[in-house]
């Protein structure tokens, strides 16, 4: 076995365990290799995911789970063993049997974040950037100074752990942030130590995931782009959120890689990125046993962007666009997803794009996470 350390440490012990697994019974799920997945004759199923060496199971027969977990721990050295899990990579993982809930949560993650870059006094704001807010180069100095990227890295890169977690509404700000790791000005350090004070107002709250959503284990999603929207180049940003069991499981704010000629055509780039996500996320939950019903619902606030995904016949209107992209209209065709209209003002992806009021972010935030307040 390799050592912590080395190179290839992670990708051997991968190898390695995941042998273990399918010697046991276990088949890893084409969709994703992390995933494992065991199905007995009488109904036991055990569903396993691997971060590295960190496990996590979900099962419906505990004497079957018990079994499992005693023949693992005499292949491998187990740190722990408990029957209900409540910490996981440094996420809270709380329980309601009565409700039927699951809630995840970074409460501790932000206090020791607050701790670390002497904030824990700061003044808590409930909005992660200034309305309209974008950062540019314009404050960049000439010469980096190498204490304050260290730092501004640092601090952007335990905020990042933050989005991928449990704060869908960071995407956006913490990727603006992001731009500029190599030469911070005063401006971005101080959006970035913004963004910490916004957690510091949200420290109690997370994502609280229910059984009884009204479409049970089945995706449902939201796309959006602010055409135009960065100030350097006047690229547009890519903003989605997929939904399943009533909350978020999966966004992203990008700027795009191409210079969007129309709004239709920079939100036709977004629900594109969109649609690749959503054949991977239809293909994992297939392979776990949960069918997804007809095609996956978009909602979508720009309607020349919708009929373009319908009908070649507006081809015209958008041959401007990259080959790429005509992947939507294949995933539509196909029927992998559906396009459909929405007011802006109800449009939860519109802060993946955007800064927004606080009034129109806790709107968003109570949809992906369900804390609104």
């Amino acid at each position: 076995m390799m050592l912590y350390g080395c190179c290839d440490a992670s990708q051997v012990f991968h190898k390695t365990f995941s042998t273990w697994l399918m010697e046991y019974g276990f088949e890893a799920l084409d969709a994703d290799r992390t995933l494992f997945k065991l199905k007995t004759d009488d109904g036991t199923v055990m569903i396993l995911a691997l971060y590295v060496d960190d496990g996590l199971v979900s099962h419906n027969n505990d004497k079957a789970y018990a079994i499992f977990i005693k023949a693992l721990s005499t292949r491998f050295e187990l740190s722990a063993e408990s029957t209900e899990v409540s910490w996981y990579l440094g996420v809270s993982i709380q329980r309601d049997w009565v409700k039927g809930t699951i809630k995840l949560s970074q409460e501790q993650y932000v206090k020791d974040l607050l701790n670390r870059f002497e904030m824990s006094d700061c003044n808590p704001v409930v909005t992660p950037l200034e309305v309209g807010q974008r950062l540019t180069s314009e404050d960049c100095p000439e010469v980096p100074d190498k204490k304050t990227v260290k730092h501004y890295q640092q601090l952007v890169g335990s905020l990042n752990y933050l989005v991928a977690w449990c704060y869908p509404e960071l995407a956006f700000p913490v990727s603006q942030c992001a731009r500029f790791m190599s030469n911070p000005g005063p401006s971005h350090v101080a959006a970035a130590k913004r963004v910490l004070r916004y957690c510091k107002d949200r420290m109690h709250g997370g994502i609280t995931y229910t059984k009884n959503s009204s479409m049970p284990n089945q995706l449902y999603t939201y796309a959006d782009a602010d055409h135009a929207g960065d100030p350097e180049g006047r690229r547009s940003v890519t903003g989605y959120v997929v939904m399943l069991n009533g909350r978020a499981v999966s966004w992203q704010s990008e700027r795009q890689a191409v210079t969007a000629l129309s709004s239709a055509e920079s939100e036709y780039y977004a629900a594109s990125a969109l649609g690749c996500e959503i054949v991977a996320l239809r293909r994992i939950m297939n392979s776990m046993g949960y069918e997804q019903l007809g095609p996956t619902p978009c909602a979508e606030d720009n309607v020349a962007c919708i009929y373009m995904s319908r009908s070649s016949a507006m081809y015209n209107k958008g041959k401007d666009i990259d080959v790429r992209v005509y992947k939507l209209r294949e995933f539509v065709e196909d029927g992998v997803m559906e396009l459909y209209h929405v007011p802006t003002d109800v449009q939860v992806a519109d802060c993946m794009t955007k800064a927004l009021p606080a009034e129109v972010l806790r709107r968003h935030r109570s949809i992906m996470s369900g804390c609104g307040d």
